[in-house]
């Protein structure tokens, strides 16, 4: 499991060297975004990709379970409950929106509790 990414980003569109422009995550010390409102840069980045035509960066908006950059069509499955946004820090350190599976809840402790002895 990834890190939690701990700062502010910023969506930005940047040029690769093939001339392709894509939507990235840019670590922002000004950004509006960080790990607490993950849900509202999901919304923005998809609200970003349909106002400015720009694909979302793969590295940057990920789906783990399908292997693949983050698509419109994944937001009914954030509205439903099957996919929570997180933003996480990638094995670089730079920050990644991904969509996972939400966390199971943990029902009681099953393991026995021992006084100290020393």
């Amino acid at each position: 499991m990834g890190k939690i990414y701990k700062g502010n980003v910023g969506i930005k569109p940047v040029e690769a060297k093939d001339g392709s422009v894509t939507l990235r995550l840019k670590s922002n010390v000004d950004g509006a975004f960080n790990s607490e409102n993950a849900s509202d840069l999901f919304a923005k980045a998809l609200e970003a990709t349909k106002s400015s035509k720009f694909p979302l960066f793969s590295y940057s908006f990920y789906v783990p379970s399908e292997k693949r950059a983050i698509k419109q069509s994944d937001a009914k499955s954030v509205a439903d409950g099957k996919l929570v946004p997180v933003l996480q820090a990638d094995k670089f350190g730079k920050p990644s929106l991904r969509l996972l599976p939400p966390m199971a809840e943990k029902s009681g402790s099953t393991s026995k509790k021992f006084d100290w002895i020393a």
